[in-house]
């Protein structure tokens, strides 16, 4: 048996990409392998057994989120002492223990290590000034006393990016107890998208949590700027607390037109086919899924130097980078865009769909976990 553990089903913002990540990874699993997902639950009604996306999952009851927070420490705790107990009374049954991020649950990992020689795989999602593994080392939760527990009673780390794999270096963890293996995404054949380039690629897009960590104020903000000299649209699809906000920001430009703001869409493959250009301009990032499948469905990238865009995005080849995190520099980075010629949109366009296929096959993927798992089980 194969558990995965994620900190919890999002029921707030199905843009959830920690959550959606883990499913599309443990489906792709669960052809090979009996695949249990561990996750907690918010909501009373929805504690024990399901089916999720096709994969057996146990909730378990917390009362808000667990992550490595003050504020939320007990719910933390709680969080880790039933994924604790169901590990130790089902030891027997699990080949391996495999964590979905490095937070709360990875020191529960390198307790089933330690004590009961539980194999242990650890995916660390985020890097730089946040990167997972320094967060845990937090006076919160041991210091480095604890962070030390962890990297040293645990099998195996993966990391999404190189950026990542330099922070678990840094922490101590040795070389060869690190992979690189990527977010992985069921990829379609080559499509072409089917933006208007007849309007001179104006047409951007951004999907995810309208919260202040993705910049989105700044965004609108130089969007807004922009509009008194360009025309364009700014799609904007998400959930968040500041989406009153910026809808306030555009009713006072009367910028509707040009602006959109919605809701969740689950169909986000007709969202990406129809424009040109993804806007991700976020303080950090692990390995943005968004971008990912922005780039397979042909939507070029205008990122932030964060985290997993600097390791496959290339100036000028297939996406463009935002020198920055302010207005000003969004700002530049959108007019960029607006200017480029439509050949050179072709290019990078069709840079993005095939480097997305080749890297981020979600079979590809898996087959590296995979392999993994065997190298792990014979040990």
């Amino acid at each position: 048996m194969i558990v995965m553990s994620v900190c919890h089903c999002d029921e707030t913002n199905d843009f959830g990409g920690l959550e959606k990540q883990a499913f599309t990874l443990a489906n792709e699993l669960a052809k090979t392998y009996n695949v249990v997902m561990l996750s907690s639950t918010r909501k009373i009604s929805n504690v024990g057994w399901s089916k999720i996306n096709g994969i057996n999952t146990l909730r378990l009851w917390t009362y808000t989120t667990p992550q490595v927070s003050g504020k939320k420490l007990p719910a933390s705790l709680i969080w880790a002492a039933q994924l604790l107990f169901w590990l130790i009374k089902n030891r027997k049954k699990v080949d391996v223990f495999h964590c979905h991020q490095i937070r709360i649950h990875a020191f529960v990992a390198a307790f089933m290590n330690k004590y009961f020689n539980t194999k242990t795989i650890l995916k660390s999602g985020v890097g730089g000034p946040g990167a997972d593994i320094n967060v845990i080392s937090t006076h919160k939760y041991f210091g480095k006393r604890g962070q030390r527990f962890v990297v040293e009673n645990n099998s195996y780390f993966i990391s999404i990016t190189e950026t990542i794999s330099k922070d678990l270096l840094k922490a101590g963890v040795k070389k060869d107890f690190i992979s690189v293996i990527p977010n992985g995404f069921e990829t379609p054949k080559v499509i072409k998208n089917k933006a208007d380039k007849s309007k001179h690629l104006k047409n951007f897009v951004f999907l995810g949590r309208i919260e202040s960590d993705k910049n989105i104020v700044e965004l609108v903000e130089a969007a807004l700027e922009l509009l008194k000299e360009y025309e364009f649209v700014l799609n904007i699809y998400g959930k968040g607390q500041l989406k009153s906000q910026i809808e306030g920001l555009v009713l006072k430009q009367q910028a509707s037109k040009n602006i959109k703001i919605f809701d969740y869409i689950s169909d986000i493959p007709s969202v990406l086919v129809n424009n040109c250009w993804f806007v991700l301009p976020s303080d950090a990032e692990g390995l943005s899924n968004a971008m990912i499948e922005a780039m397979t469905y042909g939507a070029v990238p205008i990122v932030t130097k964060v985290s997993g865009a600097v390791d496959h995005i290339v100036e000028d080849e297939n996406g463009y980078f935002i020198d920055g995190f302010d207005k000003q520099a969004i700002k530049k980075s959108l007019l960029k865009a607006l200017n480029t010629e439509p050949e050179k949109w072709d290019l990078m366009s069709d840079n993005c769909k095939h480097l997305a296929i080749d890297r981020f096959s979600l079979q590809k993927v898996a087959g590296q976990y995979s392999n993994l798992y065997e190298k792990l089980r014979s040990k």
